[in-house]
This record gives C-alpha cells, structure tokens and sequence, in this order.
C-alpha cells in the first residue's frame, strides 16, 4: 500500500488550472509543502524536505482560496519520486504527492 502522511508549511501560493478529463473538465490545484526533517545538516541546521502536492476536483475547487503561502496543513494520500536536475547539473530526487485527504491547520491567515 502506498500511503503517506505529511504536516507542514505550504511554500507558496498554489496554483490552479483546468484539464479535459474524460467526463468534461477537471481542476486541479498544485502546490510545494515544506516538511522539516528531524536531522540537521553538518552546520546544525534544520533541513527541509519540500513535496509537491497535488488535489483534484471538487475538493481542490473548494480548497483552492485556502492553499496559501505559509498556511499549515496535513495531508495524506499516494506519493511518487522524480528525478529533477538542478540548473548546476546535480539530479536530486522530488516527491510527487497524490492528496487524498487535507486538512488546514491555521497558519497564513490566522
């Protein structure tokens, strides 16, 4: 079973577009949530692990006012890795998250 449970700080505001499904047009929202890992890095400092996030349909119609810069949330659902290739050649691995269920936990706009 391929499920994940995530908590942290959306990176910016999201982003919305519309695609043609099979069933007419489907809207999805995306946006990059920024996780805080529990190990630091060799100076001591906190590392962030940051996720791209992916909500569709109705619930992303419904949430889309709400996924800002800075808002806290929960989510959960299927995850993914790509590759992504940095503009000084590095690839390093990107997670790629399929939401199921969110949850808004005060934050931006509180």
């Amino acid at each position: 079973m391929n499920n994940c449970n995530f908590a942290g700080n959306i990176g910016q505001d999201c982003r919305i577009n519309t695609i043609n499904g099979n069933n007419g047009q489907i809207t999805v929202v995306n946006f990059s949530l920024a996780v805080e890992k529990r190990k630091k890095d060799d100076n001591g400092n906190k590392q962030t692990l940051w996720i791209d996030c992916a909500v569709w349909g109705k619930r992303a119609e419904a949430l889309q006012q709400y996924l800002v810069k800075g808002q806290k949330v929960a989510v959960s659902g299927s995850v993914d890795v790509d590759l992504f290739t940095k503009n000084d050649g590095q690839t390093i691995p990107k997670l790629n998250l399929m939401v199921n269920d969110l949850t808004l936990m005060g934050g931006a706009n509180q």
